[in-house]
């Protein structure tokens, strides 16, 4: 482990010196960047902003063949994504927004259409065998749903919240589940855990825990052949970190207690615990919310955030496709298809490279048109909240 830090600590600094050389003699006006989570790429866009050159930093987006764009910030940095948020979260979505978003949360649910190339969830399953396999009875059902550990490291500002650090909160949430006897917890293990290697720490903690769970409390490892969306379609209440299946089930008006402040807990269709103390009065809410049945006011907001990011943040983008893994593939064939005018979104990026423009703009001509009559229609026309995401 200790090698590893010495490793990576050499590397950045190596990576600084080279990256200070280049801009003394290229002296560039900006900087475009792969993110900026990386070491090397973190390097080059921190010092490029000490030096005065203007950053602009890209990443895939929340669908396949798009990206999304950061001016002047890495891509993971909260801050201009929540100023976006509050400046068009009022904003009503017209009906071609709403048909994006179903049809996202359609395919997300058998794994289609995301960006990223591994399912993590197993198909949806038989509600009843479910409940059976894990000897659920009557009782209203908590999901619990962990995240990511490697997100987790790589963007410390994503944990603050109630347990900055994740492996307390599962111990804390079994204790709950001890005084809420009327409850059944079901805790899902992130599949990420053992994607790509295992976290053998979070598997051990998680190992330890199943040892001691009291009656009314299971354990899904992240191998088991679980459905994530069957388990969170029978709950009463979903727990996460910041998982995106947190907002999935407040699309469909599902009560949800974020513990991390994560990437959307500002969103409005969540209750945020901001500290451990407040974890159990934020569950107890949700439960007693959650005798109401769906929430279309949950659900409105859950929807307009889901476009926020699916929508509008992820930029179609034709011009490379994306291969399994994220290998990316041209599929322009002669320069003169980059040409002004060939691409839409290749000319938003470049006049934000070139002339310092705001790629997602806080405020838009079409705003002021902008009624609630189709989102009060779509959101009204519901048998079942849960009903048009079971389709694609």
């Amino acid at each position: 482990m200790l090698a590893t830090l010495r490793a990576q600590v050499e590397g950045c600094a190596l990576a600084t010196a080279a990256f200070a050389r280049l801009y003394d003699d290229v002296r560039p006006d900006a900087l475009v960047v792969l993110n900026g989570r990386f070491f090397a790429h973190r390097a080059a866009l921190e010092l490029a902003r000490l030096c005065g050159i203007r950053v602009h930093a890209h990443e895939r987006g929340g669908l396949k063949d798009t990206l999304t764009w950061r001016s002047g910030n890495a891509y993971q940095d909260l801050e201009p994504t929540r100023a976006l948020w509050a400046a068009r979260a009022h904003l009503p979505l017209a009906a071609e927004e709403l048909e994006l978003v179903r049809r996202t949360l359609a395919e997300r649910r058998v794994g289609r259409g995301m960006s990223w190339s591994v399912q993590y969830s197993p198909a949806p399953q038989e509600e009843a065998a479910l409940r059976e396999r894990l000897a659920l009875d009557a009782r209203p059902i908590v999901a619990v749903f962990t995240s990511s550990d490697d997100e987790q490291a790589t963007f410390p500002d994503y944990r603050a919240g109630a347990f900055p650090q994740s492996l307390d909160w599962l111990p804390a949430t079994v204790e709950l589940a001890r005084r809420m006897p009327d409850h059944v917890f079901v805790i899902r293990m992130h599949p990420g855990l053992v994607s790509f290697g295992a976290n053998d720490q979070a598997l051990r903690r998680a190992e330890e825990l199943a040892a001691a769970l009291p009656e009314n409390c299971r354990l899904v490892r992240p191998k088991d052949d679980v459905s994530s969306y069957t388990l969170a379609d029978i709950a009463a209440v979903g727990i996460v970190y910041y998982t995106t299946l947190g907002m999935e089930m407040a699309a469909r008006g599902q009560q949800v207690v974020c513990v991390a402040k994560g990437w959307y807990s500002h969103g409005g269709f969540c209750r945020f615990a901001a500290t451990a103390e407040a974890y159990e009065s934020a569950v107890r809410a949700a439960s007693i919310a959650a005798r109401a049945g769906p929430d279309r006011e949950v659900a409105r907001r859950a929807h307009r955030f889901l476009f926020h990011y699916f929508g509008d943040q992820s930029l179609a983008f034709p011009l490379v496709r994306e291969e399994p893994m994220h290998t990316g593939k041209p599929t322009w064939r002669r320069t003169s298809d980059l040409l002004p005018g060939k691409d839409a979104v290749l000319d938003r990026l470049c006049e934000a490279v070139l002339e310092d423009r705001e790629v997602f703009p806080h405020a838009r001509p079409d705003d002021a048109a902008r009624t609630s009559a189709v989102e009060d229609a779509y959101l009204a026309g519901f048998a079942s909240l849960q009903a048009p995401y079971t389709r694609s």
